[in-house]
C-alpha cells in the first residue's frame, strides 16, 4: 500500500511539475469547495476559462478494497509548505527545483492525505478475544518432568533410588523398611490440572500447586475425596490447580526427580503449555508460566514442599505456602524461606501429630522478631505469619481445618487476585 501510495504521489507530483514549469494554474474539480490558504471563504470559480488554463483531473486514492475514501475536512495537507515537502520528498531533484519556485500564494487543490494504516500484531489485540471459560476443565496429563518415573539417586546419600528388586522387579525399599516396585508406585507421570468455570486469563490469578500425602491417588483422593478442583471453584477467585502424583497409594514421601535442582521450575513451565492448552488458547502459555504460586502441601507433602522452596528454583514465583497437618519436618527450610521471602504469606495448620513441629518453627521466627498469628488475618498480605491450631481428624485435614475447606479460604484472603463473574455473566468461548 506505501508502495502504492508514493507512485501516486510521484505522478501526481510531475502533472503539478508541469503545469507549474508552463506557467498554467489549476483550475478546481468539479463539486469540490476548497478554501483558500489562510482565508476563510471558498475560492470563486471563474465565469469561463482561458485557453492558456489547463484542467488537472485528481483521482481518488482508496487505500484498501471496500474503503470508503476519507471526508473531505479530514486530513488535508497544508497547501503551502505541507505540501511541497510531501512532494518534494517523492519527486525527482528537478521536479523538485521547479515545486520549490511555485508561489504559496497561488491557489492550490488540496489533495487529501492518506493516513496510513498502523499494522497491529495479534498480540496487541489478543487479549479483547480471550473469554472466560463457560465450563470447567479438570483433567489428569501426562507430564515428562513429573517426579516419577525416577531412576536417578537419593539426595544426602548418594544411594540409588530403586535400591532394591522383588521377582525381577526394580524396587525401592523405604527408611521405614517397606518394598515398593518401580512398576506400581513410582510410574504414574500424571497430574491433577483444573480450571474452574469463568477463570480469565486477561485478570491477575494464582496457580494452585497441591502436594498430596501418603496412601494417595489422584483421582481418588486429591480430586473426588479432598475435592480440590471444587475448592478452587468455590473460592470465586481467578486461580488454578495443580496436583502432581508422588508414590502411588503408599507411606513414601520420596520425590523423585523433584530432588533435583531446578526440576520444579521445569515442571511449572511444562505445566504452563498444559494450561494454555486447556483454556483454549496456546497463546496464553507465557502468562500461566509467570503466574504466581501458592504452595499447599498435605501431610508427607511437607516434603516436595520443603524441597521445592529450597531447590526448585521457584521462589521469585511463590506468593504463598499452606501447610495442613505437615510440619513433619524441615523446619529450617519453611524459616528460610519465610525470612528471605517478605513478600509471601506463610500459614500452617496443625494437628496434635505435628504440633511439635509448629512450636519449635513459632520458636525461631521469635527469635529474629517474626511474630506468628495464632489465627488467619482477615487480609493475607506478603509477610504475613500465621500458626494455627485445629484439632481435627488427620484425614479430614483438606476438607476441614479451621475451617471448611481451608484452601478456599485461604484463597479469598488473598488481596490482589481477581475475582471470578457471577455464574450467568460468563461468556463462552467455544
Amino acid at each position: 500500500m506505501s508502495a502504492n501510495l508514493s507512485t501516486s504521489l510521484s505522478v501526481l507530483a510531475i502533472s503539478l511539475a508541469s503545469v507549474l514549469a508552463a506557467g498554467l494554474t489549476l483550475a478546481p474539480p468539479e463539486r469540490a469547495h476548497h478554501q483558500a490558504a489562510g482565508a476563510g471563504a471558498p475560492i470563486p470559480r471563474p465565469a469561463a476559462q482561458p485557453a492558456h488554463v489547463a484542467t488537472v483531473a485528481v483521482r481518488t486514492i482508496r487505500i484498501a478494497e471496500n474503503t470508503a475514501p476519507p471526508r473531505a475536512n479530514r486530513f488535508a495537507f497544508d497547501r503551502t509548505e505541507g505540501f511541497k515537502l510531501a512532494v518534494a520528498e517523492r519527486a525527482s531533484k528537478a521536479q523538485a527545483a521547479v515545486i520549490a519556485r511555485w508561489s504559496p500564494n497561488r491557489p492550490l487543490i488540496q489533495p487529501f492525505a492518506v493516513p496510513t494504516p498502523r499494522h497491529v500484531r495479534r498480540k496487541d489485540f489478543a487479549h479483547l478475544f480471550r473469554v472466560p471459560l463457560k465450563q470447567p476443565r479438570t483433567t489428569l496429563v501426562s507430564l515428562s518432568s513429573a517426579p516419577f518415573p525416577y531412576n536417578g539417586r537419593v539426595p544426602g546419600t548418594g544411594e540409588a533410588f530403586l535400591n532394591a528388586s522383588t521377582e525381577g522387579r526394580l524396587a525401592h525399599r523405604t527408611r521405614g523398611g517397606r518394598l515398593y516396585t518401580a512398576d506400581e508406585t513410582y510410574s504414574d507421570n500424571r497430574s491433577l490440572f483444573h480450571i474452574p468455570k469463568g477463570f480469565d486469563i486477561t485478570q491477575p490469578g494464582v496457580i494452585v500447586l497441591f502436594f498430596h500425602g501418603h496412601g494417595a491417588m489422584l483421582k481418588r483422593d486429591v480430586w473426588e475425596r479432598q475435592r480440590l478442583p471444587a475448592q478452587i471453584t468455590a473460592s470465586g477467585v481467578n486461580a488454578v490447580l495443580l496436583a502432581p502424583q508422588f508414590a502411588v497409594d503408599a507411606r513414601d514421601s520420596s520425590i523423585g526427580r523433584f530432588w533435583q535442582p531446578g526440576a520444579l521450575r521445569q515442571y511449572l513451565n511444562d505445566a504452563a503449555r498444559q494450561f494454555a492448552a486447556l483454556y483454549g488458547e496456546p497463546g496464553t502459555e507465557a502468562e500461566f508460566a509467570r503466574m504466581p504460586i501458592v504452595v499447599v502441601g498435605y501431610s508427607g507433602g511437607y516434603m516436595p514442599a520443603a524441597w521445592g522452596l529450597a531447590h526448585g528454583g521457584v521462589r521469585d514465583r511463590v506468593s504463598g505456602v499452606l501447610l495442613l497437618d505437615a510440619m513433619y519436618g524441615h523446619q529450617a527450610s519453611f524459616f528460610n524461606f519465610i525470612r528471605r521471602s517478605p513478600s509471601a504469606f506463610f500459614v500452617s495448620s496443625y494437628g496434635r501429630y505435628t504440633r511439635n513441629g509448629n512450636d519449635s518453627l513459632r520458636r525461631v521466627l521469635a527469635d529474629v522478631g517474626i511474630d506468628a498469628a495464632p489465627s488467619l488475618p482477615s487480609v493475607l498480605r506478603g509477610g504475613s505469619v500465621a500458626l494455627i491450631e485445629a484439632t481435627v481428624s488427620h484425614r479430614d485435614y483438606v476438607t476441614n481445618a479451621w475451617a471448611p475447606m481451608p484452601v478456599a479460604d485461604v484463597l479469598r484472603r488473598m488481596p490482589g487476585v481477581g475475582r471470578i463473574a457471577a455464574p450467568g455473566r460468563v461468556a463462552s468461548r467455544r
